[in-house]
């Protein structure tokens, strides 16, 4: 009986399904690789709109930040606070009113969150002492999540030293000056962010009589 007449081994038939589930398993192994890498390429761009929306909002803060000022046992300092954790300042452009008036603002990073709140801005009155009490009852937003790290920083006048210096530390009840620039760096997801947010002062600065800043 010649070889064509009497088919396949068993042994061929064997040899032949395992080669075919070896290359099935290669090939869809690296269809699976290619998916995947898209898919992290996909959720990268979307961290990274997510990362630059949230400098587009807070961009509008800054730019619209007042130079108001008020007077502690007669010495003149701007409405700014901030640390390496987080600030406090005035703006005519908060994000959750759509109202165009003084609103006072805070920004902190706080468990893998970056917070936001924001309380409207009333002149103080002379015979009381000038508080963020009204914004601290406020509850905090958050306005990014999952967020490994967040820092800020100053740049500007340092009358300490009297030249431009960067600071981890401002605060314009104390006696420092307003900086003229806030640096924000976040790691969200491995990459690292850096933003900086030029001073922005869109009213002439006023005088607000008060007592020590509380």
């Amino acid at each position: 009986m010649s070889r064509d007449e009497r088919g396949f081994t068993l042994l061929e038939l064997v040899i032949v399904v395992a080669l075919t589930a070896i290359l099935m398993v290669t090939v869809f192994g690296a269809l699976d690789k290619v998916k995947n890498s898209e898919e992290r390429v996909r959720q990268s761009k979307d961290y990274e709109k997510e990362s630059y929306l949230l400098f587009h909002r807070l961009s509008g803060l800054f730019k619209n930040r007042s130079g108001f000022i008020i007077y502690t046992n007669g010495r003149a300092a701007e409405i700014f606070r901030g640390s390496g954790r987080g600030l406090v300042f005035l703006t005519r452009a908060p994000l959750l009113s759509y109202y165009r008036s003084l609103f006072l603002v805070e920004l902190m990073f706080r468990d893998r969150r970056v917070y936001y709140r924001e309380c409207p801005f009333r002149e103080n009155d002379p015979s009381r002492p000038f508080s963020l009490r009204p914004l601290e009852q406020e509850p905090f937003l958050p306005l990014l999540e999952d967020v490994d790290k967040a820092t800020f920083g100053y740049f500007g006048w340092n009358p300490h030293v009297k030249d431009f210096t960067s600071r981890d530390v401002v605060d314009c009840f104390a006696g420092d000056e307003g900086p003229d620039e806030v640096l924000m760096r976040m790691v969200y997801h491995d990459k690292t962010y850096d933003f900086s947010f030029p001073r922005g002062i869109i009213d002439e600065t006023q005088e607000i009589p008060g007592d020590l800043f509380k």
